[in-house]
């Protein structure tokens, strides 16, 4: 959810708060780093997985590909909260912002499939047939929770502030430490 509104706001916060708009350098350089770390990773988690398959001759168990989906969203949130706080205090800078970007960027390459794949593991073989609308049902409620996430993004001149997000930003935090609270009692079980 935060990584979509990220990707969606990012060109408006660039234009807004440091003058490059659609078609500068700064703006073709995010464009190449956001294809090229969103694949790097995806890449990763293919590698550790296969890594993972070799060492042990079994896919990776769903608690380790949940301790790194949990780890991988607080950097990015919490990268995100650190962009909003520069923000705030008045020194955004632009080396910062396109880092934060690459950051969310290689989250997104890695934790999409990384959810796609622990969501798939959870679905026992006899509700296959309901796979479809398990995923289906869960892209609509993270569509959901990113329109609900945007408002607190803009703000009345329609710009769009960093500090805007810190807000989603900090309820990704919140929710994935407690899910990770959760699911580590679920897994000791």
């Amino acid at each position: 959810m935060l990584i979509y509104i990220a990707m969606f706001l990012w060109p408006i916060v660039l234009k807004s708060n440091f003058g490059a708009t659609k078609m500068s350098f700064y703006w073709y350089l995010i464009i190449f780093l956001n294809f090229v770390t969103s694949f790097l990773g995806a890449k990763g988690l293919e590698k550790y997985q296969i890594l993972h398959t070799k060492r042990t001759n079994n896919r990776m168990p769903n608690q380790k590909l949940w301790n790194w989906f949990v780890i991988i969203s607080l950097i990015t949130s919490i990268s995100l909260f650190v962009l909003g706080f520069s923000d705030l205090s008045g020194s955004l800078n632009l080396t910062l912002f396109i880092a934060v970007i690459a950051i969310f960027n290689i989250g997104y390459g890695f934790l999409m499939p990384a959810f796609n794949t622990f969501v798939n593991y959870h679905i026992p073989v006899e509700n296959s047939k309901e796979r479809s609308t398990i995923l289906s049902f869960a892209a609509m409620f993270l569509n959901v929770l990113q329109i609900i996430f945007l408002f607190p993004s803009n703000t009345p001149q329609d710009t769009v502030s960093a500090s805007g997000w810190m807000l989603p930003a900090g309820v990704v935090i919140v929710a994935a430490l407690v899910m990770y609270v959760l699911m580590w009692r679920y897994y000791r079980q």
